[in-house]
């Protein structure tokens, strides 16, 4: 299960994964010098691809995910 919502720039995904289970999550970044992405909170990590951020093995459960222009 997954929902999603965008606003004033900021993308928002919250997604169930099943359990016993992994997910690669692809989470928009735009520009690429200046976004920011979290993980339930904390900073995000992942692999920048073809305008995304792929965070990879993602665990069973319900995550929220963010990302948008860096706040400076």
């Amino acid at each position: 299960r997954a929902a999603f919502r965008q606003t004033d720039g900021t993308f928002e995904l919250t997604a169930t994964i099943p359990a016993n289970t992994v997910a690669n999550v692809y989470l928009p970044i735009g520009d690429i010098e200046k976004y920011a992405a979290t993980h339930n909170g904390e900073a995000a990590t992942g692999v920048i691809q073809d305008g995304f951020l792929r965070i990879d093995d993602v665990g069973s459960g319900t995550h929220t995910f963010t990302s948008g222009a860096a706040k400076r």
